[in-house]
Parts: structure tokens; C-alpha cells; sequence
């Protein structure tokens, strides 16, 4: 199984949306977001990332804080514990 189809798999989403979004999740549980368009909200346990279509990803842990945004990527550092699609 390839890494667009374990993302598929793991967070329940489309052939489309693997397309043009990737989700990296460091062993120092630092994360790298591509595709995003925006963050919503940010507290240093829960980041709210927009995606395409009103979508977002819902990133939750510990101490997390923006390290680097730019239009096409987001890198997040501190300590990832979970990530939903919503």
C-alpha cells in the first residue's frame, strides 16, 4: 500500500483529496501540511487547518506552534498526538 492510500485508509478520505493534499507526521511529532488553505484557529493543544471546499483538519496535541506557513505549506512543531478530517 502506497502513502496516499494508507492516508486514504487512515483518515478516511478521497482518491481527490489525497491528490492534492499531503500530511507528514515526524517521529519528533513535529507535522508538515500541503495543500492547506488557511489556518481557522490555533491554541497550543488544537490547530484547525482550512483545506479545500470548507473542509479542515483538526490537529491535536501538546505545546504545538507554528514554525513556518507559507501558501502551500504548514509545518507545525511540539507534540502531535491526532489529526481528524472534518
Amino acid at each position: 500500500m502506497d502513502y496516499r492510500a494508507c492516508q486514504r485508509k487512515i483518515l478516511g478520505l478521497t482518491p481527490e483529496e489525497t491528490a492534492e493534499e499531503k500530511l507528514v507526521i515526524y517521529a519528533s511529532g513535529a507535522m508538515l501540511i500541503e495543500g492547506h488553505k488557511g489556518v481557522v484557529s490555533y491554541a497550543p493543544e488544537k490547530v484547525v487547518i482550512r483545506r479545500k471546499q470548507g473542509k479542515t483538519w483538526v490537529v491535536v496535541g501538546e505545546n504545538l506552534q507554528i514554525a513556518a506557513i507559507n501558501p502551500g505549506e504548514l509545518y507545525l512543531i511540539g507534540k502531535v498526538s491526532g489529526v481528524t478530517a472534518g
